[in-house]
């Protein structure tokens, strides 16, 4: 089951970068576009997803982004910054 990101309460984050400590995973941060284990980008343990181009302001895929383990359970340890 996609799991979303939990938001600082009262900000809405521009930019953040998430680290993939444990589990494998495949993301997606498009509005109604949900990762499965089959589908969708993959991000492997040690591996980062950065949406942190100062040009670029990210809010909306921050919003819709979810997360899927690929097997058993994972662990991203999420960043966001203004």
């Amino acid at each position: 089951t996609p799991v979303a990101l939990t938001l600082p309460e009262g900000k809405r984050p521009q930019h953040m970068r998430a680290s993939v400590e444990i589990g494998a995973v495949r993301w997606e941060a498009g509005p109604g576009i949900l990762p499965t284990a089959n589908d969708g980008q993959l991000a492997a343990v040690g591996s980062a997803i950065e949406f942190m181009d100062p040009a670029v302001p990210a809010a909306n895929w921050i919003d819709n982004f979810s997360v899927v383990a690929l097997s058993g359970s994972a662990t991203l340890q999420v960043q966001f910054f203004d």
